[in-house]
């Protein structure tokens, strides 16, 4: 699918959880859990077909020290394809989230 044209529109909620400042072993230190909430709604064309695709979801973040030394933000995200026009895929998807804070 050539994409001739598109645009997006996305609203993001963040908001922190837990403060909970300890570590394991000199491995990890974790600062801070926060979530953030999103909806995504974007259009696009190829010229011959167009449509709207929908998403929303949760993200569970985590903002790691590693070996006292590395911050390395993880997380995981838990979102729902809602039904669209163009691909006709829609459903629960879970992904990793790394380094993206």
């Amino acid at each position: 699918l050539g994409i001739q044209n598109s645009w997006r529109l996305s609203a993001n909620y963040r908001l922190p959880l837990a403060y909970p400042d300890f570590g394991l072993a000199g491995i990890t230190y974790f600062k801070r859990i926060s979530a953030n909430l999103f909806y995504d709604h974007a259009y696009v064309s190829d010229g011959k077909s167009s449509g709207i695709l929908q998403s929303t979801g949760i993200e569970l973040l985590f903002s790691n020290t590693y070996l006292n030394f590395i911050e390395i933000p993880l997380g995981i995200r838990l979102g729902y394809r809602l039904p669209n026009d163009l691909y006709g895929e829609k459903g629960l998807f879970v992904r990793l989230v790394l380094g993206q804070f």
